[in-house]
């Protein structure tokens, strides 16, 4: 599997903006159109965030568009075996990070899977410290091998929730070490509470909540989103202002709801690009 992605990356730069970008589409219609490839799925999510708000041929428009993206970022990481993935990226609100930083004690960065996610997890790096960020494996052997060392070329290290409290050592150091940890909000994990999230109830991982709350840091909400195929935009938002009270239950949902709700608003800059794919308000 590690060489077919690796010659499949190659063969991917060898495509022109204009070729790559074909491809996407015709496989995004493919997928969304023909095979259906959970095409109820999102539309249903669109149907939820959305609403009256637009109309069915709006949220087709928008589903399809949305697999695109998909398509484009698999594409645009595969090809970082040979490419420098944020070669073509421009950036602003890079001051709110730095002034982060300048009480030496490190921060945390609020993200989703908008845009090119991939492309986001080194921009932080790049542009203001070290940046980490707590991640899946992604599938088996090869693949992940390759996924790991594409992320470590871009310039942000994985942290990974296994062995059972790895994560948290790994968090603290690079707290420690006044460098930046990412937090991935927008995927539900077993056992979550349904936070609002566009209005509707939605299960919500708590674990940047839960770390704020016993260890507070400034909390950079950041988004990105493709001007072209390979060419993207990092924006870093004003940090978000959070406080902390005596009761910890209640606390993990307020801090939450704020980080859902920051989410949305980052989300509705590019809901194109937005990966509807996922089951956000399962049953």
């Amino acid at each position: 599997m590690y060489k077919l992605l690796v010659f499949i990356g190659r063969t991917l730069n060898h495509c022109s903006p204009g070729g790559l970008n074909r491809l996407a589409t015709v496989l995004a219609v493919l997928s969304f159109d023909v095979l259906r490839f959970r095409r109820r799925l999102i539309l249903r999510n669109l149907e939820i965030a959305f609403g009256s708000e637009w109309s069915a041929q709006q949220r087709v428009a928008v589903g399809r568009a949305s697999m695109r993206n998909f398509f484009l970022t698999v594409f645009e990481f595969l090809e970082s075996v040979e490419r420098d993935l944020l070669a073509e990226l421009t950036e602003e609100g890079k001051e709110h990070a730095h002034q982060a930083l300048e009480g030496g004690q490190g921060a945390y960065i609020l993200c989703g899977h908008l845009g090119n996610w991939e492309a986001m997890g080194g921009a932080g790096s790049r542009f203001a410290a070290p940046s980490h960020a707590l991640v899946k494996e992604v599938g088996k052997g090869g693949a992940n091998r390759l996924v790991d060392e594409l992320r470590r070329k871009a310039g942000f290290s994985p942290i990974y929730r296994k062995p059972k409290g790895s994560a948290m050592k790994a968090i603290y150091q690079a707290l420690r070490r006044n460098e930046l940890v990412a937090f991935i909000l927008d995927q539900a994990r077993p056992g979550a509470p349904r936070i609002p999230f566009f209005g509707t109830p939605a299960k919500t991982q708590t674990s940047l909540a839960a770390i704020w709350r016993k260890t507070p840091r400034p909390v950079i909400p950041v988004s990105i989103h493709r001007t072209a195929p390979r060419q993207h935009h990092v924006k870093g938002w004003p940090p978000l202002e959070l406080t902390r009270t005596d009761n910890a239950e209640q606390d993990m949902i307020t801090l939450t709801t704020t980080f859902n709700a920051t989410l949305e608003k980052m989300i509705r800059t590019a809901p194109e690009q937005y990966f509807w794919l996922h089951d956000r308000w399962k049953d």
